[in-house]
């Protein structure tokens, strides 16, 4: 089976690979959508920070970090955290995963099972909060966004 040319993408480009990325964490998060009911509020569009930006946050720790960041920003009321800002710690992390070459299966069975037991805790969202929210403030001071916030607010 072939693809139509409006369907193809060059992943080898980083700018294409970092926009198929975003789309692919949006699509993923459909699922949550769908449980919403009928005239919620619109999915977050997500702009990741630049390609050298990407690059020198791309580690292990700083992987694991996005990831706990994530979970933290979905699931826990932090004072200061905008509309949208989980979804561009998530899209970072994907796109952060796949500068260090690290599959989705790897990504869930080591940076999500990880953020999980760590996010376990009864105090997880006191203990994280701030650096949540420091992540969050720094992806937006490199360069990422939320671009469609107003409508998510």
């Amino acid at each position: 089976m072939t693809f139509p040319e409006c369907f193809r993408f060059d992943l080898r480009r980083p700018r294409v690979a970092h926009t198929v990325v975003a789309f692919l964490a949006a699509v993923a998060s459909l699922s949550a959508a769908a449980a919403q009911p009928a005239g919620s509020k619109a999915l977050p569009l997500i702009q990741t920070p630049p390609d050298s930006a990407i690059a020198e946050m791309a580690s292990v720790p700083a992987l694991h970090g996005l990831a706990l960041a994530n979970l933290i920003a979905s699931n826990c009321a932090i004072e200061g955290l905008e509309a949208g800002d989980a979804a561009l710690i998530g899209g970072t992390a994907q796109v952060v995963a796949q500068h260090l070459g690290v599959g989705s299966d790897e990504y869930f069975s080591v940076y999500i099972n990880g953020a999980l037991r760590e996010f376990g805790a009864a105090d997880a969202c006191h203990i994280h909060a701030a650096s949540t929210l420091s992540l969050a403030s720094s992806l937006k001071a490199q360069g990422g966004a939320v671009l469609n916030r107003a409508e998510l607010e």
